[in-house]
């Protein structure tokens, strides 16, 4: 990559992570403030938590590992640091992808009731434990990016010389295209595309009770639902697009030996930074506040 590009998107995205950290602090304070006042979170709410949480800890190390890379072009700065970074970076990436799914299956699960006896018990096992989920999930990111790391570490360095400082140059491209980015965003993907595609089908079964129940002398009226349900279709759109950008960028730089992972930290970011609305839309509550901190915002500014 070009310095004047690999600066470019540095600069873009110094503007993207403070977006990005802003929307998921907001989050995190939020469901936090709800758990202040009632003295216990809700499933749905200690999700989100921890999604916001591992979205502006992944900004700030990814933002330090790509300002890194910009300043140290003589690579003054110890492989083993930039070795760590890109090990939090690649577990929490993994970690935020995962939670995700789990928040749009814990959505279909409670919206969605299914026909399958032995579906729904796994479902509500899974449920009613959702603070060991998203330990076991924090827990097996790191585990499992922890050998991809170390295997090519000695091979990253290696390549120093030839490559920018920071750059992650994996030897077994067979084992990462195959094993890696399916486990990690192609699995998630096809788990919040299952859950978004049971919501859409419940909703169309609900519209037609609906309009069969009104005789045609009035429009049918949605449940409080309907915002959790756009909030679940338009998430999974962009985790989407995220992910096509994310899986083209790192299959090109796999395959061509490119540095292209800052594009791929950036479509990330765009990522984090449009879920933190999203999931501030999922919520009236929580949308009505960030509209009044806006209009205050814009106010400062006449």
């Amino acid at each position: 990559m070009l310095p004047s590009v690999q600066f470019s998107l540095w600069i873009i995205n110094s503007f993207i992570i403070v977006a990005s950290i802003f929307g998921n602090l907001f989050v995190f304070l939020m469901n936090y403030r709800s758990y202040r006042r009632k003295g216990y979170f809700l499933p749905c709410e200690l999700i989100c938590c921890a999604l916001s949480a591992i979205s502006g800890f992944l900004e700030v190390v990814f933002y330090l590992w790509m300002s890194m890379s910009e300043l140290d072009r003589s690579c003054l700065i110890s492989q083993a640091c930039y070795i760590s970074l890109l090990l939090v970076i690649f577990s929490l990436h993994s970690a935020l992808l995962w939670i995700t799914a789990f928040l749009l299956f814990f959505y279909s699960a409670k919206i969605v009731i299914e026909p399958i006896h032995c579906y729904t018990k796994v479902q509500d096992a899974i449920l009613k434990h959702a603070p060991t989920v998203l330990a076991a999930i924090f827990f097996f990111s790191f585990t499992f990016n922890i050998p991809l790391i170390i295997l090519n570490s000695k091979h990253t360095a290696n390549e120093t010389n030839t490559q920018q400082c920071g750059n992650l140059v994996v030897r077994d491209k067979i084992i990462f295209l195959s094993i890696y980015l399916p486990i990690t965003a192609i699995l998630p993907a096809v788990v919040m595309v299952k859950s978004s595609i049971s919501i859409l089908v419940h909703l169309m079964i609900h519209l037609r009770h609906l309009k069969a129940n009104t005789n045609g002398f009035h429009t049918p009226k949605l449940s409080s639902q309907m915002r959790v349900v756009r909030m679940t279709l338009v998430l999974t759109i962009v985790y989407l697009i995220a992910l096509i950008t994310y899986v083209l960028c790192m299959t090109f730089a796999m395959i061509n030996n490119n540095r292209l992972f800052e594009i791929a930290g950036t479509a990330a970011s765009i990522y984090t930074m449009a879920s933190s609305l999203i999931l501030s839309y999922g919520k009236q509550s929580h949308w009505n506040e960030l509209a009044k901190l806006w209009r205050e915002f814009v106010a400062l500014f006449p």
